[in-house]
């Protein structure tokens, strides 16, 4: 991507410094070019941003669609199968509480060691300032 964006940057100026050169042989007036340039550059911005902008809204329609594709077959599903629906939300309540039994469990000794920790930083500082 930094090779493509110099490449082009040093186009655009080369194109400006071109532009901008007078047939007296006079020279090339720098300001100009770089006003050039930086328009040049701006319009290439822009032109970038509106791609990214149809690109982005491609991919959420793209989204949309495929959000309601899947939709449709979880209806489908649901009314095929909602004896192994209610299975599932069962098992998934089920590992939602063990989960949360774990996570209780890890937060106590989280604390407990954090307070070990606070108390063997303490006992150190006191003994550093004896």
């Amino acid at each position: 991507m930094n090779k493509v964006t110099l490449s082009i940057l040093a186009g655009v100026l080369s194109l400006g410094l071109a532009a901008c050169s007078s047939e007296d042989k006079e020279g090339v007036d720098v300001e100009k070019a770089a006003e050039n340039a930086g328009k040049m550059m701006e319009d290439a911005g822009d032109s970038a941003g509106n791609m990214m902008e149809d690109a982005g809204d491609s991919a959420s329609e793209m989204m949309d669609e495929a959000g309601d594709a899947i939709e449709s077959t979880y209806d489908e599903a649901s009314e095929k199968a909602s004896e192994t629906w209610k299975e599932t939300k069962d098992a998934a309540q089920e590992a939602a509480d063990k989960m949360g039994d774990a996570a209780k469990a890890a937060a106590e000794k989280a604390d407990e060691a954090a307070g070990a920790a606070g108390d063997a930083m303490k006992e150190g500082y006191e003994d550093m300032t004896k």
